[in-house]
């Protein structure tokens, strides 16, 4: 398991015309639906921006036909994690060198 690096992933997101209030998408396998949550770590997230694309262009179709108060969008979320060192700075991490051999 890396603990560090940078990792990105691809969200669906919801903005209510009525109650101007924006959220992220879970997708419920059991039942085939989605439902709003509030944070990232609750919703449904995805490796590439295409399989967001074709949710999002969906959902609005469903929207417009069904007169929902819905606009569906694409979220980019990113997350960087550093290892620190015991004052609180990140520590570079490099390669050990290796010894050349005395002559």
């Amino acid at each position: 398991m890396t603990l560090t690096g940078k990792e990105t992933n691809y969200y669906i997101a919801r903005y209510n015309n009525s109650s101007e209030e924006h959220s992220v998408l879970r997708f419920n396998s059991y039942n085939g639906l989605f439902s709003a949550v509030n944070d990232f770590e609750g919703a449904s997230k995805y490796s590439t921006f295409e399989e967001v694309k074709q949710l999002v262009d969906v959902h609005n179709m469903m929207a417009n036909l069904t007169g929902q108060a819905y606009e569906y969008y694409a979220m980019k979320h990113d997350v960087e994690s550093f290892r620190l060192d015991e004052n609180g700075d990140v520590v570079t991490e490099e390669k050990p060198v290796e010894e050349q051999p005395s002559e």
